[in-house]
């Protein structure tokens, strides 16, 4: 059977391992520079802030260029910035090529999902499920990169990720979707402004667990980063869980505003287990939830403007949540031993900005 989309979410799964391959190895590259705990989230900060910086613009080159040359250039600058990595010399310029490689990711994201949901126009929810689903592969893939790392050593297995990356960004260039041309008024939509404020919390704690947790267990916890990088990886495989469970959405629209509250809720409040002995149950939970939230929030940001136009939306949608879930990753990073009540505590904060869509629900 054939699968509609088939290399863009295949490449969706090589994307995400450049979120996450890092991850595993930052308490070695800070022994390695010689630099203290509180600079471990720099390193995700620096991908964060190019992939923030770039959403936009790069949903705007899309207008000019059109999606598929989009995401397919944005492809080709992970993968040459990865090899850049592999011979970095210096943590400065390790986080200025890493930055470079966020900001690939920024013109892979949102032309990628546009043109995919194009192919399934009338199930949003359930495609941006499973773009979110294989997006949590490969972020598990990326989180037990430092096996690989062990291996064959940070060089090599850097150079594949790489490699790997450059041969699917020229694979979508030259196959047949549609290379589609936005719409560039639909930036002015208030309902994706709303959406993102209100599900950027879910996304900070996603991040923050993801890229701190091994840096929590080495300093606070005293445990091996690379061991705890596995047990973080299930975060991710629960959220491949959460993704596909996403199509629900898609059978009770007239409720989709309350299931983004609830989902977020319950993608947020399960960090504080991970101060206990409970802490893989806290990780499962969070992950299912925090997916199905975020899968949402995509599919929202799609039928706002149409399938067509929607690199424009979810552009903007990505660039607020990770803008500010940023933030709460590196407000959460200053006192590791405190970062999961603090993290929480902002983001339940974000929930008002759900509040009129709760009410519109209430009046269908």
């Amino acid at each position: 059977m054939k699968i509609r989309g088939f290399v863009i979410l295949l490449s969706r799964v090589i994307y995400s391992i450049n979120w996450f391959f890092l991850s595993p190895v930052i308490p070695f590259l800070l022994h390695k520079y010689s630099l203290p705990q509180n600079y471990s989230a720099l390193i995700p900060i620096s991908f964060f802030i190019g992939a923030a910086i770039m959403q936009i613009p790069s949903a705007l080159i899309s207008t000019k260029i059109g999606m598929k040359t989009t995401y397919s250039l944005g492809l080709l600058i992970m993968g040459i910035t990865d090899i850049l990595i592999a011979f970095s010399n210096s943590f400065l310029q390790l986080l200025i090529f890493y930055g470079l490689t966020g900001a690939g990711a920024a013109f892979f994201f949102s032309s990628a999902g546009g043109t995919l949901a194009s192919l399934y126009s009338n199930k949003t929810a359930t495609i941006m499920g499973i773009y979110n689903s294989l997006y949590s592969i490969g972020g598990a893939i990326g989180l037990t990169w430092g096996l690989l790392d062990e291996k064959i050593g940070f060089v090599p297995s850097t150079l594949i990720l790489g490699s790997l990356t450059i041969v699917l960004g020229l694979v979508n260039l030259f196959s047949n979707y549609e290379n589609y041309k936005p719409k560039l008024r639909v930036i002015t939509n208030r309902n994706v402004l709303l959406v993102a404020l209100g599900t950027a919390g879910a996304w900070g704690e996603f991040y923050a667990i993801s890229e701190l947790y091994p840096s929590f267990a080495d300093f606070i916890l005293k445990k091996s980063p690379i061991t705890y990088g596995l047990f973080s990886s299930i975060l991710l495989y629960s959220t491949m869980i959460g993704g596909f469970l996403t199509f629900l959405m898609d059978l009770f629209k007239n409720k989709r505003f309350l299931g983004l509250a609830i989902s977020t809720i319950l993608g947020i409040i399960p960090a504080l287990m991970l101060y206990t002995n409970y802490f893989l149950v806290g990780m499962i939970i969070l992950g299912l939830f925090n997916q199905i939230s975020i899968s949402l929030a995509y599919a929202m940001a799609i039928d706002f403007v149409s399938a067509e136009n929607s690199s424009i939306s979810l552009g903007e949608l990505n660039a607020i949540q990770i803008g500010t879930g940023t933030l709460i990753v590196f407000i959460s990073s200053l006192d590791l031993a405190l970062s999961w009540y603090i993290s929480v505590v902002i983001d339940l904060s974000l929930l008002a900005f759900l509040i009129p869509f709760l009410k519109l629900d209430n009046r269908r």
